[in-house]
């Protein structure tokens, strides 16, 4: 199970994201899918480029 399932929180009638959750779910999925199609290397190129 996602370490992010607290992201979304439905109550039975509505559907909430709680923002920075969501964020950080999309960051960690961005960095998986990079380091499947680029190998982790690229990663490391790639935050030495955000500093």
């Amino acid at each position: 199970m996602s370490s992010y399932k607290d992201a979304i929180v439905y109550d039975g009638q509505h559907t909430m994201i709680i923002e920075e959750r969501w964020q950080a779910f999309l960051k960690d999925q961005s960095k998986k899918h990079w380091e499947e199609v680029f190998g982790t290397g690229v990663m490391r190129d790639r935050k030495a480029l955000e500093r």
